[in-house]
C-alpha cells in the first residue's frame, strides 16, 4: 500500500510539473496574425484593467474568440481584437524544461533515498 502511495505522489509530482509553462509577450506582430501563424492552445489578453486567458483562441471578424480557462463550464467570449493591450503566449523553452527535469530527478532521488526500506 505505501509502495502504492509512493507512487501516486511521484505521478502527480511530474503531471504538475509537466503542465509548466511561462507566458511570453507578441510584440512583434498583431494578436490576429499571431493566432493565425502559431494556432497556440491558449494566449493570455490584457483587457483595459484586467487580464484572461483564452483558451482554443481563434480569430473571426476583427475579434478574437476562444474559452475563458478560467470558467466551469468554459465560457465562450469574443474580445475586439483593438480592445487587447497586450497578448502573450505559452512559452516551454529550454530553460523551462531543464528546470522542470532537474526537479524531478531530484524528486525521484529524494523519495528513493528516504524511503527505500518500506515496501
Amino acid at each position: 500500500m505505501l509502495r502504492r502511495s509512493r507512487a501516486s505522489a511521484i505521478s502527480a509530482l511530474f503531471l504538475t510539473l509537466a503542465g509548466c509553462s511561462s507566458w511570453h509577450t507578441i510584440e512583434s506582430e498583431s494578436p490576429a496574425a499571431y493566432i493565425a501563424r502559431a494556432k497556440p492552445s491558449r494566449v493570455r489578453l490584457s483587457v483595459a484593467e484586467s487580464t484572461l486567458v483564452m483558451g482554443h483562441p481563434a480569430v473571426s471578424g476583427d475579434s478574437i474568440v476562444g474559452t475563458l480557462s478560467a470558467s466551469r463550464p468554459r465560457e465562450k467570449v469574443a474580445v475586439p481584437a483593438s480592445d487587447i493591450g497586450k497578448l502573450e503566449g505559452p512559452s516551454s523553452g529550454p530553460g523551462l524544461l531543464g528546470f522542470v527535469l532537474v526537479t524531478g530527478a531530484a524528486t525521484v532521488l529524494y523519495f528513493l533515498s528516504h524511503f527505500r526500506g518500506g515496501y
